[in-house]
Formats: structure tokens, sequence, C-alpha cells
């Protein structure tokens, strides 16, 4: 369990995800977790819509939203707002390998901080066929997790 003031991995499953263009920021419900970023691609991919989006410090986060009421804003070079309930996310040690835990299957990275990650940070379900999928870090697939600072006690997520 991280102490207050340690540093953690903070990790979000890519379909946990909302995105609102920037000109619609007031309308994202207040005590959601956001990042601001801009759209780098768009793939249309059946049921879903995989949006790469250029986040902070040189990041890149992925998306999978759902094609129900797509918005025609959300195109590459869009400036967005990416919120999602803190109950979704989940926090790694910072020192331990962004990839530990990825899956069973995968042997650790090697050297020291490479162990699985505590109890506590339990991926979901896969959305493809409901078994269990290994955590997925705010921006998916080859972008590990963002850095965070663990709060105090009573002091919320940052």
């Amino acid at each position: 369990m991280p102490r207050a003031g340690e540093r953690i991995l903070l990790g979000v499953r890519p379909e946990k995800i909302s995105l609102t263009p920037a000109d619609d920021a007031h309308t994202v419900g207040d005590g959601r977790n956001r990042l601001t970023g801009r759209i780098s691609d768009s793939s249309f991919i059946g049921v879903s819509t995989q949006y790469l989006v250029a986040g902070p410090a040189g990041t890149t986060l992925s998306v999978y939203e759902q094609n129900i009421e797509r918005d025609p804003r959300l195109v590459p070079g869009a400036e967005v707002v990416l919120h999602w309930n803190p109950a979704h996310g989940f926090g790694l040690r910072a020192d331990r390998s962004p990839a530990a835990g990825a899956g069973p299957d995968e042997p650790p990275a090697g050297g020291p901080g490479s162990e699985r990650p505590a109890a506590g940070a339990r991926p979901g379900p896969s959305p493809e066929d409901g078994t269990p999928a290994g955590p997925s870090r705010a921006g998916g697939t080859g972008t590990g997790p963002s850095p965070a600072t663990a709060a105090g006690p009573g002091q919320g997520a940052p």
C-alpha cells in the first residue's frame, strides 16, 4: 500500500474513459477524474471507436467508446477532456514495472520492481469475452500508466 506522498502509477481501463470536447468541459460531472488532451487518431472498429489521445507529458492514452451517439467533433486534432469515475482507477507502486501483472503468460520484466501488483490492483473483466484481463493502464497497449501521487488519509486522489 503506498504511503502518503509516495508516487504511484495510476491505471484505468480504456473502455472506462469518456471523451468530451474541450468546449463542453463544463458538462463533465463533479467528482470525476479528468485530463485534457488532443485526439491524434481515431479508428472505427465496429461497435466502438478507438481514440488515441496525446496527453500530458508526452503520453498517449487509448480510449474505447461505444458507437451509440458519436459526436462528430471527436476527430483527430480536437481538444478533449478525458474523464472517468474515480472508482475505475487503480494504483500500482511507482517502483514496479508498468508491465507487472500484465498477463499470466508474460514473464516479469526482470530486475527490481518487476513483481506482480498488490492484491488491490485487480483488473475488471475483458470486454470481449468476460474473462479476467491483465491490468490496463491509462493509455492501454504500449503507453504505460501515468504517474500520480498517493493521497494522505482523507485527502482523496489527485
